[in-house]
């Protein structure tokens, strides 16, 4: 009945309530995709049952950033899925829904989810505090950044002397300019910008070829996936997720699949270039 909040398994990257709220509302898009897809009925059908336990166990997390997260999914998925605005909309009557049978405790939690909450509730204080530090740790080191985990009770008390309670960075972005430098960030917001551009050429090349409709549904959806991770990226380090990475391959492999392939390139039953290159050394080609 929602009067207890769930947490993934312990020691894992989504064992916290926080992470494990952000990585369910990763999949809905994912799981949304995969059900409009299917040929079965009863495949559909599962996929979408699932998505509705999704977001139950999202409510069910207690996690604030994961509500506002599920919002923007929501938002994204209207504003970029067109085909997938219905299930949407039943989505965001599902969660109103949860909110009103929610028990009073939850609802309490999330009142607390306001503009100023940094002046008022410790959580969001602590994490003004990290992005800060983190932000001091890039500026110290701008090229490479100071490498993997270099926020300790040490470096908290370097920049925020007498402050004993210190996390990570609390934000995807900074968490990358703090290991790695000005660097790091370019080649990590470089991955989206990347990702998006090939997004948008497929759900280019899908408007004029019907037989890419399914096509469209995964650039879209993949498309909401992104949106909804950088959204994320605000209030957690969850920069080395990988189905962050799986999600990016995706992107690329869709690129490759759909684009019709120009006159310079090989034929498809080309030998790859290592064997011809190992039968010239032996002598045998």
């Amino acid at each position: 009945g929602l009067n207890e909040r769930i947490f993934g398994p312990a020691g894992s990257v989504v064992g916290d309530n926080n992470a494990l709220g952000f990585a369910l509302v990763l999949g809905v898009p994912l799981l949304l995709f995969l059900g409009r897809s299917a040929r079965s009925r009863w495949a559909q059908g599962f996929c979408f049952g699932v998505v509705v336990l999704t977001v139950i166990g999202i409510v069910a997390t207690y996690s604030r950033g994961s509500l506002v997260l599920l919002a923007v999914a929501l938002a994204a998925m209207l504003l970029l899925a067109k085909r997938m605005r219905g299930i949407a909309v039943v989505l965001v009557a599902c969660v109103v829904g949860l909110v009103v049978v929610a028990p009073s405790h939850w609802r309490e939690r999330m009142d607390t989810i306001r503009p100023d909450a940094y002046r008022v509730d410790s959580s969001g204080s602590e994490r003004m505090k990290s992005w800060y530090v983190a932000w001091r740790i890039g500026l110290d080191h701008p090229l490479l950044g100071a490498g993997f985990q270099p926020f300790s009770e040490d470096v908290y008390e370097r920049y925020i002397p007498g402050y004993r309670d210190f996390h990570n960075a609390h934000n995807h972005f900074l968490q990358a300019f703090a290991e790695h430098g000005f660097t790091g960030l370019i080649l990590f917001v470089s991955l989206f910008v990347s990702a998006i551009a090939r997004l948008a050429a497929t759900v280019r090349r899908a408007r004029s070829d019907p037989a890419l409709a399914w096509a469209d549904d995964c650039a879209r959806m993949l498309a909401v996936f992104l949106v909804t991770y950088i959204a994320g990226g605000v209030f957690l380090s969850l920069g080395y997720f990988e189905l962050l990475y799986q999600s990016l391959i995706a992107c690329l492999l869709l690129d490759r699949v759909t684009a019709r392939p120009s006159p310079e390139e090989p034929p498809p039953d080309a030998e790859p270039l290592m064997v011809v290159f190992w039968r010239r050394l032996r002598g045998t080609a």
